[in-house]
């Protein structure tokens, strides 16, 4: 059985709430995109989330509100582990909770202190 389809994995516990069909997950069905799932399936477009984090790596606001504080974003850029995840990917992480520049997955530049993700899905 596919790990994720599976509830009694760590991995099928965290994508419950993925809407599958029969042959895979589609991240870009209406489905998937009206399901409530938090913690990973925000949506934008490549200008969008370029925005977004090019404000938050900066410490600025967008449109006059304020993202995050400045004790939240040096969270952000503070490795908190290095390990490998439930699907078996290195992953690098913040205290922050963002995904840090990863060379064995996606390396976005030199800075070991670079945050992001490199999305899923996509049209």
């Amino acid at each position: 059985m596919d790990v994720i389809r599976d509830p009694q994995t760590l991995p099928g516990k965290c994508w419950i709430p993925l809407p599958l069909t029969d042959f895979e997950e589609d991240f870009n069905s209406g489905l998937y995109r009206v399901t409530e799932m938090p913690s990973f399936n925000g949506h934008g477009t490549a200008r969008s989330v370029a925005r977004l984090f090019g404000a938050l790596a900066r410490g600025e606001e967008i449109d006059g509100v304020r993202l995050i504080s400045q004790t939240l974003r040096d969270d952000a850029i503070t490795e908190a582990w290095d390990q490998t995840d439930a699907l078996g990917m290195p992953c690098r992480m913040s205290r922050g909770g963002f995904m840090l520049r990863n060379d064995a997955l996606a390396p976005y530049n030199r800075n070991p202190r670079s945050f992001g993700h490199p999305g899923l899905g996509g049209m």
